[in-house]
């Protein structure tokens, strides 16, 4: 069962400056991206599993995720409503480029102790990019008492996935990708608050198709949900709803 984790948010941590990754340079300055938790990155560096992850030497790419309203009201619902103290208080995504193995067992372990699920790192190119995010959410996500609401996890991992979808194919970046299918199963009841790891690859392409699979995990690395997704790349421009940035065909190692 999920750990629950001790509540942040009394206070904001002090300040500093964010940057493309924990050991990159400088990019932007604390408060830019509207997230409760001012500093993202400094609040889960703070946390020892949490930076575990973030410092481990495969990170190519990590940033707070963008909360700012759009003016044309993409993404309201997870940029506006479900962005506070008591919801979401801070979000960063990281990626990470993995050597693809053939694994025996359940996966492989890594930084902190956590298992990388042995779905997200089957396939037949010799690496791969995974993307990872951390959220720490509060207690108004419930749906029975203190714990998170099925459809939040769905919602999770569809943001995560469709991040993976836009932002690790060069193609799909240009104009956007629909989810067309979701499919989430959940393991594990998730106790909240809690911080959470989420991650998700692309693991294969079929003509406009992304096929996409995904985990949530708690910080003990207990798989509470996993989801797939086939999202339809699009023709045109359709605007954007998750933050990301564009992702180069081979990531250079940091």
């Amino acid at each position: 069962m999920a750990t629950t984790q001790p509540n942040h948010t009394s206070q904001s941590p002090p300040t500093t400056t964010y940057r493309t990754s924990p050991n990159g340079k400088p990019t932007a300055t604390p408060g830019e991206y509207n997230q409760f938790i001012k500093d993202p990155i400094r609040h889960f560096l703070s946390i020892p599993w949490c930076a575990a992850l973030l410092k481990d030497k495969s990170v190519v790419d990590a940033y707070p995720v963008d909360r700012r309203p759009l003016p044309r009201g993409e993404g309201s619902f997870v940029r506006q409503i479900i962005n506070s103290g008591t919801t979401v208080r801070a979000n960063v995504i990281f990626k990470r480029s993995l050597a693809i193995k053939p694994m025996d067992g359940e996966g492989v372990e890594e930084a902190g102790g956590i298992v990388v699920d042995r779905a997200l790192l089957e396939g037949q190119d010799e690496r791969c990019l995974l993307f990872n995010a951390l959220l720490d959410l509060g207690g108004d996500l419930c749906s029975y008492q203190h714990t998170l609401h099925g459809g939040l996890i769905s919602l999770f991992l569809d943001e995560l996935m469709t991040t993976a979808a836009i932002f690790g194919d060069e193609d799909a970046a240009e104009h956007g990708v629909y989810t067309v299918q979701l499919n989430t199963r959940f393991k594990k009841a998730i106790k909240m608050p809690q911080i959470l790891l989420l991650r998700a690859r692309i693991v294969r392409r079929e003509g406009r198709k992304l096929f996409v699979r995904g985990t949530i995990q708690d910080r003990d690395g207990t798989v509470m949900a996993e989801g797939e997704s086939v999202g339809l790349e699009m023709n045109r421009s359709i605007g954007r709803t998750t933050g990301g940035r564009r992702v180069p065909k081979s990531p250079p190692k940091l």
